[in-house]
């Protein structure tokens, strides 16, 4: 993409996001920071490979907007085994440098590190393959996590993540099922338990598990029969089908209710035109704002896009505000999309009367 600009004694600002940056380099006329090269060259790979996944699409450009130019993003790409759902997690929260400060050693920060992504990451990232040196990653609709006692191989709960509006309640309880069976956990029994749920982070969690705690020694004399105690059957599945059917709700403008309205799509593999629709709203939403419908400067962001990712039969204009370039109105329609997915947050109950 060409050299790179020696560092000043203050930090410059990048062409793209017009964020301070040690390490610029030049790419046609832009000075761009490693996070901006990094959406711009994801962006035209998605286009050149032709794909078209809105599953695949937002995942990528959200990665490439947080790890972009950082080890954790080239780690991921050199990897030779495959890596975990909550590992992409956790490689994204090293990258945007959680916690912001580093007074920790290195042990501890990774202990807290891998905490918090096991109580807020979501578990359901794939990799699907690397292209260029760009991971072009993948996000499931749904994904189980089972959580054991400590110093045990007894299992304590199982939360579910739902990511997709799609996901259906037998859906849900299939994956709970499923997991428990693999484990060989009971349910047919149960006569308690304990069922939670919160919306955070742009998902739905529902975990189911048992009270109580047991310990290593417990665990050691006991565990090949406790699961034939009703104590220590599971709540059922399709006891916990029924409550996410009952959390998840529906969209309706009148009488819809539910945390549905906080969930995305991630539909089926969309045209060509729809594809390249996404990617250039991602650009234009990263370059002009980072968390906001609202494009500021759009003359500014025009002149990157054309520079960066346009043909020139596909040029903005760049001496006009005029608000009637689709590209502008896709961001509108579009940005909340990306949000969920890269900023997350806490999502509320909606109740329609």
């Amino acid at each position: 993409m060409g050299s790179v600009t020696p560092a000043a004694h203050s930090e410059a600002a990048c062409s793209g996001c017009l964020k301070p940056s040690k390490k610029l380099t030049s790419s046609t006329g832009d000075q761009l920071c490693e996070k901006c090269k990094a959406v711009f060259l994801t962006a035209t790979v998605l286009l050149n490979e032709d794909i078209t996944a809105e599953d695949t699409l937002i995942p990528t450009l959200v990665f490439a907007k947080i790890a972009g130019g950082s080890p954790e993003y080239s780690a991921l790409v050199e990897k030779t085994e495959a890596a975990s759902g909550m590992e992409i997690a956790r490689l994204m929260h090293a990258a945007n440098d959680w916690p912001p400060q580093r007074s920790q050693t290195p042990a501890e920060y990774a202990k807290i590190l891998e905490e918090y992504v096991q109580a807020h990451g979501y578990a359901g990232w794939e990799l699907v393959r690397a292209v260029r040196g760009v991971p072009i990653l993948r996000v499931r609709p749904l994904a189980a996590i089972p959580e054991r006692y400590p110093d045990t191989q007894i299992l304590k709960s199982v939360r579910v993540q739902v990511l997709s509006r799609h996901v259906k309640p037998a859906d849900v309880g299939e994956s709970y099922e499923r997991l428990l069976t693999e484990r060989g956990v009971r349910w047919d029994e149960n006569n308690s338990g304990y069922i939670s749920y919160r919306l955070h982070d742009g998902f739905l969690q529902v975990e189911a598990g048992l009270q109580g705690t047991i310990s290593p020694l417990t665990a050691e004399s006991i565990g090949h029969i406790l699961y034939s105690w009703p104590a220590y059957n599971f709540p059922p599945p399709r006891l916990v089908a029924d409550i996410y059917k009952s959390l998840v709700g529906k969209v309706h403008k009148r009488t819809g209710r539910g945390f549905a309205y906080d969930l995305d799509l991630y539909d089926k593999p969309q045209s060509e035109r729809l594809a390249k629709k996404i990617i250039l709203a991602f650009a234009a939403w990263h370059i002009g704002e980072g968390q906001s419908a609202k494009i500021q400067l759009k003359p500014r962001v025009a002149r990157v896009l054309n520079r960066q990712l346009l043909d020139p039969s596909e040029h903005l204009p760049e001496n006009s505000w005029s608000s009637n370039e689709k590209v502008w109105r896709d961001v509108e329609e579009l940005a909340m999309r990306f949000v969920r997915l890269y900023a997350g947050g806490p999502g509320a109950f909606v109740t329609r009367t």
